[in-house]
């Protein structure tokens, strides 16, 4: 994301860079919770479903509980598209603040929703359905 201020300065923000300016502003509930929702918990998922599928691909069938564990918690997968997108409004409704979303925001909603895609994928093949669109 581009923040800018006054029209002429303009700072790029990176998810990281979000992060360090809440720890050093003292709020670490919610650079814990952006940390854990926008960088460990995609990428748990991502080995997490990587994992299964190789086992699944060698005959190993997956724990239901897992399955079902995976397909839920993607539904909290869109939480840190939602925090982007309540900082852009927030920045585009002051009087003097603008923000503009990077073209890498594209392919991270892709990913979520391939992932999510993923999921359903794996968790028919682990019932025997065997149905994979």
């Amino acid at each position: 994301m581009t923040a800018s201020w006054f029209i002429v300065f303009r700072r790029p923000f990176s998810v990281v860079d979000g992060v360090r300016m809440l720890f050093a502003s003292g709020d670490w509930l919610i650079a814990a919770i952006i940390i854990v929702f926008s960088i460990l918990f995609p990428l748990l998922k991502i080995g997490v479903l990587a994992v299964l599928w190789v086992g699944l691909q060698r005959g190993i069938a997956p724990q239901p509980r897992l399955i079902r564990a995976i397909e839920s918690f993607g539904r909290w997968s869109m939480l840190d598209v939602f925090v982007v997108a309540l900082i852009v409004f927030a920045l585009k409704t002051g009087s003097f603040t603008d923000a503009a979303t990077a073209p890498a925001l594209y392919p991270f909603i892709a990913s979520i929703g391939l992932t999510a895609h993923a999921s359903r994928v794996l968790a028919r093949k682990a019932r025997g359905t065997g149905r994979t669109g």
